[in-house]
Formats: structure tokens, C-alpha cells, sequence
């Protein structure tokens, strides 16, 4: 039920909110947006908040407001706790209003409550009860349970038509607790479901609208769901949020010169222009400026909301398809990376905006900005950071020019559909002589698109013979020099591998959410340093089995956990590994893969053992992965079970990814059951053994799996987890 009411501000002025009468709710209450433009006096409180599904949070300040109907002079004064959100926008789709008849002379509470809008304050069970009135009228009908009942804010709709269409059901506690819970649920045998139908969708729109101009560049239309999309009014809100955007500058030195400088290079570059004609059917931007300071090439990046919800509810990118995932994960480039001989590396220069969007469709980017003094609207005449389709899009059209000239260049035309990841290029070769052909190749194609990539890098000098001064990155010479690469700091002169630490600064108050802030800073997708990893991960579960809020401060026994790790955090920045995970020319490779489990938890590393032609070995870490131990308590044979099924999928998931030859695959584990196990049939085996073994043994010959002790077990310190100086220490 909802309702539109009036709230008396500290002014006595009256401010229109929307109020959701819950019958179940104990209390009432209110966002902490509306209760800061009512400007009225909060007092401090810690109430527990409990939801569905025992999830739980706590509010800290508690308002008193008085509010009153629309129609009437009914009047309430309660007592409001303040959170950050009640629910998502209700209904959560536009509820078919024609379909119903409403009675003639009758006022509704809320005029306007088929359509999706934010609900302001939640009056609870009590206060709702107090103001129902005499009164009903059933509008059911088959398919149906709708009722209108009279309150004394008004009449207000209870009820709902059935549908098969709902796809949403809100409850924002449960969405990081879910994503936490991941990091020790057990590993799962299946494997998620893509959506063929709109990948197919999505890929047979950009094949029939998009066309190549006739200087080379790409034109793309945006891919709606629907055809002649209704996203109502959007202008309020982003005048609205570009005008805070403006007061939040004017306070920040030289940050407006900065939004002046990035657009008026949008202007003389063509990525947009002056809108003379608004109409009723288009959608406003508004955006922020992002500060990169580790950036070597763009310090300052505009980055638009195109999930801002509109009078409607709904948002651009809610009416978008997202596109399919067309290129490589992360990990899959950062292991091809590791296994050339020579690398290169280079980025795409604005490669989004180097795209353009139809001029239909241009009027679905529009954003506010000033020309000589004076406010005005204007086009986005490219892809645009933070459409939802604009990675898709931006991705598609470089396979689209691979593929156009892939007859002219087709060592190019290979590399940029296997090697790219989003603007990022990482390539490489056993030939110096190769990847330098490779090199220019890659240079005429893109610019044939429109493209300048930039930014290159090499581990070998030779590679960029040739190359403009201005296209070499920008990143200090000499042999302690640093590069990021997707994200993973490489020293290309030493041709290694870095983790980068930075100090933990330990604020007065540790919560739940500074430890999980901290973590997730630790950026190691490769996992070279896969036992720390699981020790944090293991700190954060500890902190989910005390029922810690996320703004309560830990228990001492986990504050000392916590200290422990992060004062030795910054040690880590020591620890660097060869980028080629093989010796030079090598006369055979072998895969050996390791799993080990403890109570703690369990996991799996990937070794190359490489030898030369004078027989000299080297054996280099090519990747781990752990995880912790479920909450609910498993055997030490099933959590080496689990183990065994990490090291299979990391081993299928790598080895598509190495470019090399591979004379042998030897998995080992330090567990007699797990081997046991594998050497019998699934059918003979309880389920959860069953589904494991069967996948395991899908397998095949590939690789044979061997006993190995535990003393001798490198997977024993990913199972167990370290502090960074025990690491240094053993590593």
C-alpha cells in the first residue's frame, strides 16, 4: 500500500514524500536523503535492524516528523529511524493501470501508484492499523487479488495482478552478505547457464546495424530490449545532480577547470555537439569526474550514470541489453601473458569514443554542460563509459575490424580478437622477428578503424625500434620501473612480476566493512600470493561467525587477528616472480598440478617444469587458487575431494591459455582416500563423491595423478593460509 504524503521540514514548510504502509513492519522508517532535506534534529540510536533470512543491520540515528494527507487535514507525528535505503522503486515494473476500473469520486493516497517510483519513508504495523477506515472495494477478478481500501491518507490499492514477468524481488541486506558467503560456500559441480536467446539477440542486432564509414570508422546503434523504448522524464533529475555536482567543485580547487577541459576536448575532437531542438523523447546523463592519480595517461575521467533512474523508474541501461562476454577473462590473458618468450603490451587511445553511435540515438546520451556562460544541452556523439552496452559494443567493433581485414593482415586480425582485453593489448612471441611484424600489423589495422594505441612496452628494447617517442609509455626508465598490466604490476626491464602493497592505515574504530575494504584491495588474480590470500579470506569469515554489523567494532580476539595481518601487509610489496614461466628454448615442458585441504581450507597450484638442452630445470608457479573451508563442517577427505575438483578446473582453465607444448600433465595430492576415490566407479560412491569423481575422471589420460607427502605438498601452505612474513619466509 502507498501512499503520498505531506512532511513538515524544521522550516514548517511541507515536502511531498512517498510512504509505503507496512503491516508487518515493527517500527517506522525513513531515508536518510529525505531526512536530511527535512533538516530536522536526529538523535543518536543503535537499533538492530532484522529482515528475512536472519540478515541484519543497525541504524544509528532516529528522527521525530510530523506528517499529513493530501486530501484531508488528517494529521501523525512519529517517531522515523533513519537508513540508507527502504527498497527498491515500487511496483518494480509499470502496473497495467487500464486494466482495473476504478471507482469515479474516489481520491487515491497515492495518484500515481502504478508507476515504479522511490518509496521516502515506511510507516509500520502500528501507525498503518491506526489509520485504516471503513470501507472497501474488491476489484478482483480472474488471475487477480486486488482490493481498494479507504484510509485516512486516502483510498490506497492493496493487492496485485498475477504475473509470470516479475524478475526482481528486492531486499538490498542480502546482497553483499551473498557475495561474502561465496568466499567459503563449497565449489559447486555445475556451471551457471548463459542466456542464448539474447546473446543471440544482442550480436544479430550489431551484425544488421552497424556500418563502416568511409574514412574507416564504425558506426553502432544502441541495443534496446524493445523497439521505440519509453523511459519517461529524466531532465529533472540530472539538472538536479549536475547542480550538486557544481556546489561539490566549487569547494574542490581547480576541479571545474578540469570538467571544462575534458569537454572541451569532447567539443573539438567531434565526441559531441549542441543540442538546438529538445524533445520529449530522450534521456539526460548526469555524471562525475573520477581521479586517477596512478594513471600515466588520463588523471581525470568523466564517467556517466546511465543507471540513474528516471520519473519512470527505469534507467537507459535497464532498457539495454548488456551484450554477451565475447573476449577472454582476465586470467586467461594474464596466463597467455606469462607464457611468450618476448611480450608486448600497449592500449587503445579513448577507444570507446572512437565509435559512433547513430544520430537516432544520440538523443539517449544527453547531458548538461555550459557554452559562453550559460547553461546548455548537448550529444554524446560516441560510446559512452557507463552505458551497460558500451563495453560490448566497443569490443564487437574491434572483432568487426579484425575480421574486415583479416585478408590484408591476418596475423593482426588474430591477435586483436585473442590478445585484446576491453582497450588493452598483451601479446607476445618466441620470435623477436614476429612480434615486431606483429607490432606494426597491429598499428596499420587499428588505424584503418580510426584507432591509435599507444603505450607500448616491452621486455626486450628491440621490440620498439621504430616507435614514435609519443606512442612509448610514459612510465619511468630503468630496471626497478613499474607498468600496470590489467591491473598487475610488471617490471618490464626485469621482466618480472610485482605485488604492490600499500600500508594499511588502521583507523580508530575496526569494522566488519574496514576489514573487507582492506581485503579487497589485495589484487593477485594469478594468485602468487595464494596462502595470504586464503588467511585474509579466513579473517573475514571469522568475522561473519561473530555476527558482527558492518559498523560495529570486531571483538578484541578478532582486532588482534586483524592487526597481526595488516602490519605485515605491506611486506608483500618485497615479493616479485619471473613474468615466463619457462626457461629459454626449451626441449620439454611438463604440468604439475598440487591440492591439499586442512580444516582451514583448501586449494590448488599449477607448476611448469621446463628443460633446457643441457638438461638444467626450472620450475616456475604459473597460478593457485583457494578457497576457505565452509561453515558447515566437512571431513578432511571431502575438503581434499573439493581440492582435487579446484586443481581440475584451474588445470582445463589454463591450459587452452599456454602457448607452448606440453609433453606431460602429473596431478599429485598428499590424500590415499581422494586417490582411492578416483580409481573407483562414480556409481559406487556417495553423491556428493560421486559428482566430484565424475568430474574429475572426465579427465581422461590427459594426466595421471600421483601420491605425494604432505612435508613435500606445496598446496599444504595454500590450505592453511600464512601471514605475509611466514610466506616471505617459506617462499
Amino acid at each position: 500500500m502507498s501512499a503520498v504524503v505531506l512532511i513538515r521540514d524544521a522550516d514548517g514548510a511541507y515536502i511531498e514524500a512517498r510512504a509505503l504502509l507496512d503491516t508487518c513492519a515493527n517500527a517506522n522508517f525513513m531515508t536518510a536523503d529525505l531526512a536530511k532535506r527535512l533538516r530536522l534534529p536526529t538523535r543518536p540510536c543503535s537499533i538492530p535492524i532484522g529482515a528475512i533470512n536472519d540478515l541484519r543491520t543497525t541504524t544509528k540515528h532516529c528522527v521525530d516528523a510530523q506528517f499529513k494527507a493530501l486530501h484531508s487535514d488528517f494529521n501523525k507525528r512519529l517517531t522515523f529511524l533513519t537508513v540508507p535505503n527502504i527498497t527498491s522503486v515500487t511496483p518494480e515494473e509499470p502496473f497495467p493501470r487500464d486494466s482495473i476500473r476504478l471507482p469515479k469520486n474516489i481520491r487515491l493516497a497515492d495518484p500515481q501508484f502504478h508507476l515504479p517510483r522511490q518509496v521516502d519513508i515506511l510507516i509500520g504495523s502500528g501507525a498503518t492499523l491506526s489509520m485504516l477506515s471503513v470501507g472497501q472495494v474488491n476489484l478482483s477478478r480472474e488471475g487477480s487479488e486486488l482490493y481498494l481500501q479507504k484510509t485516512q491518507l486516502g483510498w490506497v490499492i492493496v493487492g496485485g495482478i498475477d504475473t509470470d514477468k516479475i524478475s526482481t524481488v528486492s531486499c538490498h541486506l542480502s546482497q553483499l552478505e551473498k557475495q561474502l558467503v561465496q568466499f567459503w560456500s563449497l565449489e559447486k559441480c555445475s556451471s551457471p547457464v548463459e542466456q542464448a536467446d539474447d546473446r543471440l539477440e544482442c550480436e544479430k542486432w550489431y551484425v544488421d546495424t552497424t556500418v563502416r564509414l568511409s574514412d574507416g570508422r564504425y558506426m553502432v546503434r544502441l541495443p534496446f530490449r524493445k523497439k521505440d523504448p519509453v523511459l519517461g522524464d529524466s531532465r529533472a533529475q540530472a539538472l538536479k545532480r549536475f547542480r550538486g555536482l557544481e556546489r561539490r567543485c566549487s569547494r574542490s580547487s581547480g576541479m571545474m577547470e578540469e570538467f571544462s577541459r575534458v569537454f572541451q576536448e569532447y567539443l573539438d575532437l567531434g565526441h559531441m555537439s549542441l543540442v538546438v531542438d529538445e524533445n520529449d523523447s530522450e534521456y539526460y546523463l548526469p555524471f562525475l569526474i573520477v581521479v586517477k592519480n596512478l594513471s600515466l595517461t588520463t588523471k581525470f575521467r568523466v564517467v556517466f550514470d546511465a543507471s540513474a533512474k528516471s520519473s519512470l523508474g527505469v534507467s537507459l541501461n535497464d532498457l539495454l541489453h548488456v551484450g554477451p562476454t565475447i573476449q577472454d577473462k582476465l586470467y586467461v590473458h594474464l596466463v597467455r601473458f606469462r607464457s611468450h618468450r618476448y611480450v608486448l603490451t600497449a592500449d587503445i587511445e579513448k577507444m570507446y569514443r572512437q565509435i559512433l553511435i547513430h544520430p537516432e540515438d544520440r538523443r539517449y546520451q544527453r547531458i548538461f554542460w555550459y557554452r559562453d556562460g550559460k547553461l546548455q544541452v548537448y550529444e554524446l556523439n560516441t560510446v559512452t563509459f557507463g552505458v551497460s552496452s558500451a563495453p560490448y559494443l566497443a569490443i564487437r567493433t574491434i572483432h568487426r575490424l579484425a575480421d574486415d581485414e583479416s585478408a590484408q593482415y591476418p596475423r593482426a586480425a588474430e591477435i586483436l580478437k585473442r590478445d585484446m582485453y576491453v582497450d588493452d593489448l598483451l601479446t607476445g612471441s618466441d620470435s623477436l622477428d614476429e612480434i615486431m611484424k606483429a607490432r606494426d600489423e597491429i598499428i596499420t589495422v587499428l588505424k584503418h578503424g580510426g584507432f591509435n594505441i599507444r603505450q607500448w612496452a616491452s621486455n626486450h628494447n628491440h621490440a620498439l625500434d621504430n616507435l614514435d617517442e609519443k606512442v612509448l609509455s610514459l612510465a619511468p626508465d630503468g630496471e626497478d620501473a613499474v607498468l600496470k598490466t590489467l591491473g598487475v604490476s610488471w617490471a618490464s626491464k626485469r621482466d618480472e612480476l610485482a605485488i604492490v602493497v600499500k600500508p594499511v592505515e588502521i583507523p580508530p574504530n575496526v569494522t566488519k566493512r574496514v576489514i573487507l575494504s582492506e581485503i579487497a584491495k589485495i589484487f593477485d588474480p594469478v594468485g602468487l600470493v595464494g596462502p595470504v590470500g586464503l588467511h585474509a579470506k579466513w579473517i573475514m569469515q571469522e568475522c561473519w561467525k561473530e555476527k558482527v554489523s558492518w559498523d560495529e567494532s570486531v571483538p578484541q580476539s578478532l582486532f588482534t587477528l586483524w592487526m597481526d595481518f595488516a602490519s605485515q601487509l605491506s611486506s608483500l610489496s618485497s615479493v616479485s616472480a619471473p613474468r615466463h614461466v619457462v626457461c629459454v628454448n626449451p626441449s620439454r615442458i611438463e604440468i604439475h598440478g598440487f591440492s591439499d585441504a586442512s580444516k582451514k581450507g583448501y586449494g590448488a597450484c599449477l607448476y611448469a617444469r621446463s628443460t633446457d638442452k643441457d638438461e638444467k630445470i626450472t620450475v616456475r608457479l604459473i597460478c593457485s587458487k583457494s578457497r576457505v573451508a565452509p561453515l558447515k563442517e566437512q571431513t578432511i577427505p571431502r575438503l581434499e575431494l573439493c581440492g582435487a575438483v579446484i586443481l581440475v578446473r584451474l588445470l582445463l582453465e589454463t591450459l587452452p591459455a599456454l602457448e607452448f607444448s606440453i609433453d606431460r600433465i602429473v596431478l599429485w595430492s598428499d590424500s590415499t582416500i581422494v586417490l582411492h576415490w578416483l580409481r573407483k566407479s562414480p556409481q559406487d560412491l556417495k553423491l556428493f563423491e560421486a559428482n566430484r569423481v565424475r568430474e574429475i575422471q572426465e579427465l581422461g589420460e590427459r594426466a595421471s595423478w600421483r601420491y605425494v607427502p604432505t612435508q613435500h605438498n606445496p598446496a599444504d601452505a595454500l590450505s592453511r593460509g600464512q601471514l605475509p612474513k611466514e610466506f616471505l619466509r617459506t617462499h
